[in-house]
């Protein structure tokens, strides 16, 4: 059965109707762009001269169901997007070995949906594929799979084990993010950059390993991941993003490896469960809050490669009692410790837990980065609240 689906405005209607040699322009117009799709049993398709393309399944529909290998003897190729969106009463789906693309919200919202199978010929998974899944508890992603959208797999809370294949080499922005039943994950050697909010909020996953092939850490890429324990960064990342291990207050061992050169805007921030910190030499910037509210931080040894602590990076480490700053330190901006500091180069310093109240009238910005002791040292006063 032939489905046409065609929509005009009013005005074009009016217009078309008063001005008569527009008629037939407009009629072979609508014939090239108007959608046709057809029916296969409950499943409704578009076609090429090759291939099928699934558009869409009654949302109604319950239980399992296997998707056709083929319609009118041409392969299906194709889940398109939304197709199975808010089919919340489906419990499983069976993916034919013919099909290449699975699109964006394919199964988004499939609330019910506890098993997927995935076949070998999947290439592309798109963009928040699954999102919102909440039954699915396991799912393995093939070998022929290269590209994993971003928020493929959102919000799907009781999904506990993912494999990746080392055919992916880029796990994109929030791909699992809020996948908090996740508590193990494994990442190949061939992925080379781990996306933004990839594992964001993943609260029960206690710990990851970062292959060597992994060369940039996205901004918050495992931000409110309470559970971890402990993580090693190899030593091909060459920085650490802003707010990636923010809030993982478990966190209570870092490895931090001689490639990374700069630590990002809170990248550290609230992980309170971090006693001891070695930043290694290759380090040249401590960001803005980097380990700001790491209370539970006891010490902390700053290499003589780094030139600036900025602003807040030690804000709020109630914890921290000395540290040694090197005489490569050129610039430690307003509120980088917690209390009044003197700093005074290559020497130890304490930091007294001394109230604000106490401490002396507040210099102003261009007072502050000029303001240096007869030693050549500098003053700072926490100023600043930071970030919550």
């Amino acid at each position: 059965m032939k489905h046409i689906s065609l929509t005009l405005s009013a005005r074009f209607v009016f217009v078309v109707e008063n001005i008569p040699w527009l008629k037939p322009l407009a009629i072979f117009s609508c014939m090239l762009n108007v959608a046709l799709a057809d029916q296969f049993g409950k499943f409704t398709y578009t076609a090429t001269d090759t291939a099928i393309t699934i558009t869409q399944y009654p949302s109604k529909e319950e239980g399992d169901i296997a998707i056709p290998s083929s319609i009118v003897g041409k392969p299906v190729t194709s889940i398109g997007k939304g197709s199975f969106k808010g089919c919340r009463g489906l419990t499983s789906v069976t993916i034919p070995n013919c099909v290449t693309f699975i699109g964006i919200d394919a199964f988004d919202g499939c609330t019910g949906l506890t098993s997927v199978t995935i076949p070998n010929s999947v290439t592309a998974i798109g963009s928040c594929s699954f999102q919102n899944c909440v039954d699915l508890t396991s799912i393995t992603i093939p070998n022929s799979v290269t590209l994993i959208g971003n928020g493929a797999f959102i919000g799907c809370v009781g999904l506990t084990s993912v494999t990746i294949p080392n055919s992916v080499t880029t796990i994109g922005s929030s791909v699992f993010g809020g996948c908090i039943g996740l508590t193990s994950v494994t990442i190949p050697n061939s992925v080379t950059s781990i996306g933004s909010s990839a594992f964001y909020r993943c609260t029960g996953l206690t710990s990851v390993t970062i292959p060597n092939s992994v060369t940039s850490i996205g901004s918050s890429a495992f931000d409110r991941c309470t559970g971890l324990t402990s993580v090693t960064i190899p030593n091909s990342v060459t920085s650490v993003g802003s707010s990636a291990f923010d809030r993982c207050a478990g966190l209570t061992s870092v490895t931090i490896p001689n490639s990374v050169i700069s630590i990002g805007y809170a990248a550290f921030h609230k992980c309170t469960g971090l006693t001891s910190l070695t930043i290694p030499n290759s380090v040249t910037t401590i960001g803005p809050f980097a380990f700001q509210n790491c209370t539970g931080l006891t010490s902390v040894t700053i290499p003589k490669s780094v030139i600036s602590i900025k602003l807040g990076a030690f804000m709020g480490c109630t914890g921290l009692t000395s540290v040694t700053i090197p005489n490569s330190v050129i610039s430690i901006e307003e509120g980088a410790f917690s209390n009044y500091t003197k700093v005074i180069r290559g020497q130890p310093i304490t930091l007294p837990n001394t109230e604000t109240s106490q401490l002396p009238a507040k210099p102003s910005s261009d007072e502050l980065r000029s303001w240096t002791d007869a030693s050549g040292g500098f003053k700072t006063k926490a100023t600043y609240k930071g970030i919550a």
